[in-house]
């Protein structure tokens, strides 16, 4: 483009698309710099008392950096283990002028490192490199000389025992199949109360506090969360979770934390069972497959498990739980970060592995079409669902809770509502 400028001579002009054009060449002819940096866990002079290791942190650069070219690697013992590298929306906020690329990864000290010579004695450190540069942070841990015989989120020696409630074939039961069902273990009248206290909350949502929240058109585009106190009660027409409503319901307090039922589920936990969380349902969850594992990891694996409540005779087409036996023996599906927990898009991943799994043991599907008052108990680790809906009209009621093991939190993080009776607080 050309400009005259009125007598008789032209100077060149720049457009708009050149000048960007020149602007993001001259950036990128700039070196990529390492601006700051920071290690969330471990933190130096880290003391390791458990099997396993989180290594989370952050990094800024001047400017993006070539995501071939970067990598993130812990190095021990002659190992180099990859990080899994994640975007930090929150560190990014405090340095807008810079590219911000976080880290994180939970790794297991007895398999990740397996291979390396004793940690006691080896230098660990993370080695950040890039097209252009590198940089090295020390890591300056400690080891405790029985970590890797301590209970962790990849191993525990949790050995099930049978008790005066807990019988031998119940224990064998559990320890080859993943579950036990307790046949009408609560009466109508205790099933009736909660059922009761269901329709009280929905009658006066309006004095429920906003821990008590609805998930809505589960299984749609449309599901969302939302406080009890402003969800529309329309909403129990279709598929939804009334979510920790035991917070505030005496009825499901005495239920989930039955004396009875809490002697059925000690010796299968391994400790005082302790609530996590709990779903009401009236219809099907029509949920996909799944691992508890991959929401609510335990701290120690195996101390997590959860029993489901009939608080009706469940019919065929209301989209019954579905399980498969003995699908708690797989080794439980690690994600890129080394963690139990699933992304959305690592599902087809785990897809492929499950699916192999469950072929190589010749492991089969069951469905569990309930009475009013049975339990059903399953492992943490056993693989299940909820089927589809055939008959939309039918309802499904049922009362989900998730427990972990008291001995395993600190008294600060939980609350008991009696003796023996608690629940894991909420950050």
């Amino acid at each position: 483009m050309r400009e005259s400028l009125g007598c008789g001579r032209a100077v060149p002009t720049v457009s708009m698309f050149d000048a960007l054009k020149n602007a993001v060449s001259r950036k990128l002819s700039q070196p990529t710099r390492l601006t700051a940096h920071h290690l969330d866990s471990p933190q130096a002079d880290f003391q390791v008392d458990r099997p396993e290791l989180l290594v989370r942190g952050w990094l800024v650069f001047n400017q993006e950096p070539p995501r071939q070219s970067l990598q993130v690697v812990l190095e021990a013992g002659g190992l180099r283990l990859p990080l899994s590298l994640q975007t930090r929306a929150d560190v990014q906020a405090t340095y807008p002028a810079g590219h911000c690329v976080g880290f994180n990864q939970l790794l297991d000290l007895a398999s990740d490192f397996s291979d390396a010579a004793d940690l006691q004695d080896e230098k660990m450190q993370i080695r950040v490199s890039w097209s252009g540069g590198e940089f090295v942070m020390p890591l300056a841990l400690e080891f405790d000389d029985d970590y890797q015989q301590s209970n962790s989120y990849f191993a525990s020696d949790l050995q099930y025992s049978a008790t005066d409630v807990v019988s031998h074939e119940q224990i064998d039961h559990w320890r080859e199949r993943g579950y036990l069902l307790l046949p009408k273990f609560f009466s109508e009248d205790e099933v009736d109360r909660i059922n009761a206290d269901i329709d009280h909350a929905w009658e006066r949502r309006d004095e429920y506090p906003a821990t008590v929240t609805v998930d809505q058109q589960i299984g749609t585009a449309r599901e969302q969360r939302l406080a009890l106190k402003d969800t529309d009660p329309a909403v129990r027409s279709s598929p939804y979770k009334l979510n920790d409503l035991y917070q505030e319901s005496g009825a499901i307090r005495d239920v989930v934390l039955n004396e009875r039922l809490m002697q059925v589920m000690t010796p299968l936990i391994g400790g005082t069972p302790m609530i996590c969380n709990s779903l009401s349902f009236e219809y099907g969850s029509q949920q996909p497959h799944h691992f508890d594992t991959f929401y609510m990891p335990p701290t120690i694996r195996n101390h997590m498990l959860a029993s489901w409540i009939a608080l009706e005779d469940v019919h065929p087409d209301a989209g019954p739980l579905e399980y498969f036996p003995g699908s708690h023996t797989i080794e439980p599906y690690r994600s890129r970060d080394g963690s139990y927990n699933l992304t959305a898009d690592q599902r087809p991943d785990f897809n492929t592995y499950i699916a192999r799994e469950l072929e190589n043991e010749n492991l089969q599907q069951e469905t569990f079409c309930a009475s009013k008052g049975d339990v059903f108990i399953w492992h943490a680790h056993l693989f299940h669902g909820g089927s589809r809906i055939v008959d939309e009209q039918r309802t499904r009621k049922s009362l989900v809770t998730h427990y972990f093991c008291r001995e395993d939190w600190s008294p600060d993080q939980y609350e008991e509502f009696a003796p023996g009776r608690c629940y894991l607080k909420r950050l």
